[in-house]
C-alpha cells in the first residue's frame, strides 16, 4: 500500500478502514461502484471489527466541501459526522 505523498506524515489508525476498502475492490470482493465516492474511515481491531477514532467531525466536513455525500466510519462516530448534514452518514 503506497500512502502517497510520502514527505506528508500519516498518523494513526483512521487508515485501517479505507486501505481494507481498497484492498477488497482491488481483488474483485467489493465492486467499484459500490464504494464509488464515498469516504471511508475507521480502525480495523484484530478481530475485524470497526473501532472508533478521533477527528471524525473535521473530516465530515472535509468530506461535504469536497462534494463527498457517503461517508462510512464507526458507529460510534456516526453521531459526530451527522452534526454536519448534508451527507449520508454509514
Amino acid at each position: 500500500v503506497n500512502l502517497a505523498p510520502a514527505d506528508i506524515r500519516k498518523a494513526g489508525p483512521v487508515y485501517d478502514l479505507p486501505i481494507a476498502v481498497g484492498l477488497l475492490t482491488a481483488t474483485g470482493q467489493i465492486a467499484e461502484s459500490a464504494q464509488a465516492g464515498a469516504v471511508f474511515i475507521g480502525e480495523l481491531s484484530l478481530d475485524g471489527s470497526v473501532r472508533p477514532v478521533s477527528g471524525i467531525l473535521p473530516m465530515a466536513l472535509w468530506a461535504k466541501a469536497n462534494g463527498r455525500r457517503r461517508f462510512v466510519l464507526p458507529a460510534a462516530n456516526a453521531r459526530e459526522a451527522a452534526i454536519v448534514g448534508d451527507i449520508d452518514v454509514y
